[in-house]
This record gives C-alpha cells, structure tokens and sequence, in this order.
C-alpha cells in the first residue's frame, strides 16, 4: 500500500498484492498471480490484474507477466506485457533487463469533452545494483520508451541507493 501527496502523477492510493505458487522439485518455476488497485487524485481509478511465470536458475531469473487493466471513469480495457531476464545474485550485484510492450488506455477526463485515449507503448529497462554491504546497496537504471503517439523516443536515467531486502 502507499499514498502519494495532492499532485496529478502521484496516487491518492495504491493497493499492490502477488501471491506466488511454486512449482518442481527444487521450487524453481513460480507462478505468479496478482493485483493492483490504484485511486487517483483527479477521480479516476485502475484495476491491474496480472499472471506470470518466473523460473529460476542458479544465477539467472527468467520471467514474464500479462498484465489486464481496466480504467475509469470509462471502463476502458487495456492489456501489456513483460518479459524480464535477471543475472546476479542477491546482497551481491544484480544485472536486470525487462522489455515491455502493449497498450494503454484511459478517458482523458481534463478535456472540455472527455474522451478515451489509446496509446501503443514499448519500453525496455535495464538496471545494475551492487549492494555495498548486506543492509545497503546502490544502483543505477536507464532506457528508452516509446509511445506511438509521440514522434521521438523518450530516453532516462536515474542512480539510487537503497536498503536491501531479501526477496520471499
């Protein structure tokens, strides 16, 4: 859950949950079901539902999600996908690259006459993090996005540090 401050880009609320079944001998392949509700500031709402699977190697991280949206006010359906590859090993470094592709929907409600709007996207992440000791780490991200609405390609980067946290 989090809550962001009275700005347009931020939620008013966010409600995130995955569960996760593992599967095989050595509970390697993991099935991943999840959802997300989001509250925005400007009235409008999202219902993220997603499946994946993530198979795990000894070093590597295989995985890809479907992710199923639904936006309102509009009820305005929309569906992505990811694939994602990680290299590394936790509280050591972590090599992390993930393309995702699909569509994004909503009702552009700040129009004098609202109206839905569809946009096609593609985005590939990749991200670096070395933890400096087994409570802190520090990273760096970069990639470009595109949106098929937009005539040039948007390219970002951003360094962080963070605590470290085990995964479950």
């Amino acid at each position: 859950m989090s809550t962001g401050g009275d700005v347009d880009y931020l939620p008013r609320f966010r409600a995130d949950q995955d569960f996760n079944f593992t599967f095989g001998e050595e509970k390697q392949l993991v099935w991943v079901l999840g959802g997300s509700y989001i509250d925005y500031h400007t009235g409008s709402s999202d219902n993220i539902y997603s499946t994946g699977l993530n198979y795990y190697l000894p070093g590597w991280v295989l995985g890809y999600r479907f992710f199923y949206n639904i936006s309102n006010p509009g009820a305005l359906e929309s569906t992505s996908h990811s694939v994602s590859i990680d290299q590394g090993y936790w509280y050591s470094y972590m090599n992390t690259q993930v393309v995702s592709w699909g569509n994004q929907a909503y009702m552009a409600t700040y129009l004098d006459s609202p109206e839905a709007v569809r946009r096609d996207s593609v985005s590939v992440l990749l991200r670096h993090r070395h933890w400096i000791s087994d409570d802190w780490a520090s990273g760096c991200r970069a990639g470009p996005s595109r949106c098929r609405t937009l005539t040039t390609a948007r390219t970002w980067a951003r360094a962080c540090s963070f605590i470290s946290e085990q995964p479950s």
